[in-house]
């Protein structure tokens, strides 16, 4: 999945808008219902739209579409996106919710995180390893003062063996300091970075969110990413 949502990344908004609206023009499987959930969180409005519509035009009485609205209801930080959900639920949405997006949900648990200093282009990386059910993943979240996640790159899979590989491969680089071990600092970091995500953001963010953090939000952040005082020196002022 996450193969499909990078390439999509690379492709132009409004050319992104046209194969999504191509992929609606038949009865959607299970993978490209999916698919267009995870769109449904794009950053980029167009990508976002195009994705919203496609689940729309599909038919009312799938009972998987009705999960995919009630999680987008549940779930979306966006309030016109999670009250347009809830609309296409309609007097169910309530139910609905309790049902597919109740609290009682299966989470990621983190088994390890790690926050690298900023560079002297002000970005940093946020790595998170987690288990859900029998996957692993990795995944390491680029962060910039101004812009947000600017990129992500992961693993996922069973073994565990290719999500340490990740892990290491940033724990291991002497040229960057790193924190490792405070699970509180890397979310709240990764909280302030994704409140300034901007169109740019890779569609597949979402995927690699809900592999490692979960799926509703994140709690609400307290500073933004250039208040945080692990990126300040000890007397305050100088980054590092």
């Amino acid at each position: 999945m996450w193969v499909a949502l990078h390439g999509l990344g690379a492709i132009e908004p409004e050319i992104r808008a046209e194969i999504i609206a191509g992929v609606a023009q038949r009865p959607l499987e299970a993978g490209l219902i999916e698919f267009l959930r995870l769109l449904v969180y794009a950053h980029d409005p167009v990508t976002r739209a195009a994705a919203l519509d496609a689940l729309a035009s599909q038919s009312g009485d799938d009972p998987r579409m009705v999960e995919v609205w009630a999680t987008i209801a549940s779930d979306h930080p966006d309030h016109e996106v999670s009250e347009r959900a809830r609309r296409w639920l309609g007097g169910e949405a309530d139910t609905d919710i309790k049902a597919f997006a109740g609290p009682d949900r299966i989470v990621p648990h983190i088994a390890r995180t790690l926050v690298t200093a900023l560079d002297a282009h002000g970005r940093c990386y946020i790595v998170l390893e987690a288990k859900h059910r029998d996957q692993w993943t990795a995944a390491a979240f680029q962060c910039d003062v101004s812009h947000g996640v600017v990129d992500v790159i992961g693993q996922a899979g069973p073994d565990r063996g290719a999500a340490d590989e990740l892990f290491t491969k940033f724990g291991a680089c002497p040229e960057h300091d790193a924190v490792e071990g405070e699970a509180e600092m890397a979310l709240d970091l990764l909280a302030a970075s994704l409140s300034i995500c901007d169109p740019r953001t890779t569609p597949a963010l979402r995927y690699w969110i809900e592999r490692t953090v979960g799926p509703s939000r994140l709690p609400q952040c307290r500073l933004s990413l250039r208040e945080s005082a692990y990126f300040r020196g000890t007397g305050g002022d100088t980054p590092h």
